[in-house]
């Protein structure tokens, strides 16, 4: 009797199993779906008209209002194949102008739950350098912060080093992205990613 129980049993794991093995494939799909979600929305600014990197870009400000997301006049350019994170266009601040500290800014209307951007630098490093994504609600207090290396490069460094926030409930409505010292001159950042998008500022 204990045998057959123990034959039973056995024929009772190998059919649970068979099953968690057929559903290996749709558990991952509906997991890969949830992470996607997760992103909600993406300004990646390849549908701007955007010069190549000499002189002065188009200036990002309100084009994306409609999905409830402004910038702080930042350039838009379109640069040579490789270096942006996806696939040509990305932005900078501080074009033309000498010790500027003003960062890449992006303002939501709607409060995010999860933020990303994308890092590089538009010429030489001659040495490492951090930069920093840090988020704010709607006080303007700071909620999260975050920071990565740019390795040292006698070219420059392509975006594509992420820099990400999952700060607890949604609370973020602003981003800065930065230099962690010094002058914001040369940074380049693409595909800016957040959970929800939101209504035209006021």
């Amino acid at each position: 009797m204990a045998r057959t129980e123990t034959k039973h049993s056995r024929r009772l794991i190998a059919i649970r199993l068979l099953g968690l093995f057929a559903l290996g494939p749709a558990l991952l799909i509906a997991s890969a779906m949830a992470t996607e979600r997760a992103f909600g929305a993406v300004i990646s600014f390849d549908n701007l008209a955007a010069p190549a990197p000499v002189g002065q870009g188009l200036t990002v400000n309100t084009q994306y209002s409609g999905q409830g997301v402004t910038f702080n006049d930042v350039d838009a350019f379109s640069y040579p194949s490789g270096f942006a994170h996806s696939p040509s266009v990305g932005v900078e601040p501080c074009v033309g102008i000498e010790f500027c500290q003003a960062p890449v800014r992006a303002d939501f209307t709607t409060p995010q739950d999860y933020v990303r951007v994308w890092v590089g630098y538009d010429g030489p490093l001659a040495a490492p350098l951090p930069v920093r994504l840090t988020a704010f609600n709607a006080a303007l207090n700071e909620v999260g912060s975050t920071t990565a290396t740019l390795p040292a490069n006698a070219s420059a460094t392509p975006i594509q080093t992420p820099l990400e926030l999952d700060p607890p409930g949604a609370t973020v409505t602003r981003i800065v992205v930065s230099k962690t010292s010094g002058f914001n001159n040369g940074l380049a950042v693409d595909d800016v990613e957040f959970s929800t998008t939101g209504p035209p500022p006021p």
